[in-house]
């Protein structure tokens, strides 16, 4: 750089710059505890459950029905990430979520 003429000549830089990555103070999702799974076999299992729940509700619900009811339970000792609900590229909706507590978790 010294053949670019100094666009702030009132600062003196004694070291050679280095660089450093930027990492998001934000960074680490908070302190949301998860199970250790793997999240593409997770994800795949979660798939084929609700789909399993979806082709018995065909089968079970009059036509007219409005939708199904689902519930989802976490594992003991976890939370259910309920607000991260991917619903718009699902193209699913929810029209009532509830927490409750003190079951077995399975």
């Amino acid at each position: 750089m010294p053949d670019r003429p100094e666009r702030l000549p009132h600062l003196f830089l004694r070291q050679a710059p280095h660089v450093e990555r930027f990492t998001s103070p934000q960074a680490g999702g908070g302190t949301f505890r998860r199970a250790a799974h793997d999240r593409r076999q997770h994800g795949q299992a979660l798939r084929k459950q609700l789909e399993a729940a979806q082709n018995a509700a065909q089968r079970a619900v009059p036509p007219d029905a409005e939708g199904i009811v689902l519930e989802f339970k976490s594992e003991p000792g976890y939370e259910l990430a309920l607000q991260s609900l991917d619903v718009q590229r699902s193209g699913s909706s929810f029209s009532r979520l509830a927490s409750r507590s003190g079951g077995t978790g399975r």
